[in-house]
Formats: structure tokens, sequence, C-alpha cells
């Protein structure tokens, strides 16, 4: 990826986070919708607008470009023997779920801590995604394992 893609996509995302289509940006910029779906897919823009979307977006230059080079560098997908052993692993599991929520280090810390300590098990909603079913155990009877209510 190019730097000028880089910041291309950097700008995308911007826009994504902060739930702003590319017809709400016309309209706060202003200029045709048209207009600003060339300047994305051409990665074409003058500074003049450049400075302006940044305005909408509350932002400056340098983070821009901060962010499109962390984002050069960030790992675009797993392989599928990376995604069983995250599964497979809860702390991992824990820790890649609190990376992807960008918590601090003494939050996934945290998270781990409690993960190490209860009984899991992983489980998949209907949609495919993973998430940790703590499992609540009981010394009835002969310690038998009951689910938790959630």
């Amino acid at each position: 990826m190019t730097p000028r893609e880089a910041l291309v996509e950097s700008l995308k995302r911007r826009l994504r986070a902060r739930g702003i289509s590319y017809a709400t940006l016309a309209s706060l910029i202003p200029c045709s919708e048209a207009s600003v779906k060339r300047m994305f897919a051409g990665r074409n823009f003058d500074l003049r607008r450049l400075d302006r979307i940044l305005e909408v977006l509350d932002d400056d230059l340098s983070d821009l470009v901060r962010d499109a080079g962390m984002s050069r560098a960030e790992l675009q997908s797993l392989t599928h023997e990376q995604e069983a052993a995250i599964v497979a692993d809860p702390v991992l599991f824990t820790v890649a779920v609190c990376a992807l929520h960008q918590l601090e280090l003494e939050q996934i810390t945290a998270s781990t801590e409690s993960v190490r300590r209860q009984r899991y098990a992983v489980c998949f909603s209907s949609t495919g995604w993973a998430f940790l079913h703590f499992i609540r155990t009981t010394t009835t009877g002969c310690g038998s394992v009951e689910p938790s209510g959630g």
C-alpha cells in the first residue's frame, strides 16, 4: 500500500468511526457527493479539501499521517491456525478481544487474571462469533458443573 493509499484508508476509517457518510461529508465541506466519491476513489485531494475534511473530523494532519503509518504495519488478517490458537486459549482470546477494543495494558492484565481464575467454555453464536461462557462449579453431589447465567 502506498503512503497516499494509506492516508485515504485512514480518512475512510475515521469517517466510518464517526458515522459520517460521503453524502453527509459532501454537505459539510460543501461540495457534491459525486465529487467526494471521486476524491476518495481517485485518492486525489487538494489541500483545501483535505483541511476541510480534517476540520469536520476534528482531526489534524499529523494524527492522520501517524494513523496511516501505523495501519500500514498492522496485521490485516489471521491464518486459520492463528484463529484456532486464539479460540483454544481463553487467555489469548481475552487478550485479542481486549486489544481489538484498544484497552490499556492494565485493563488487559486484569481481564486475563479474571479468566485464569474461572472455568469457562468457548462457545460460538449462530453468526459464528466466538465468546467465553463462564461456568460456575458447585460442590453438590459429585462436583457437577452447571452453566452460569450468561
